[in-house]
């Protein structure tokens, strides 16, 4: 089942990538400097399939 596309074109869009950037989201889970895998995983799920 295929539900992404709309949703990697929303990640790829400059309203993504101004809001969601990874400082902001490390600033934001309180990691310093390190992403978290868990909400990579979360936020930029990869397609195993």
């Amino acid at each position: 089942m295929k539900v992404e596309t709309a949703y990697e074109d929303f990640k790829a869009s400059d309203v993504f990538k101004d809001n969601f950037d990874k400082l902001a989201l490390s600033q934001y889970f309180g990691s310093s400097g390190q992403h978290s895998s868990y909400f990579e995983r979360y936020l930029f799920p990869i397609d195993d399939n």
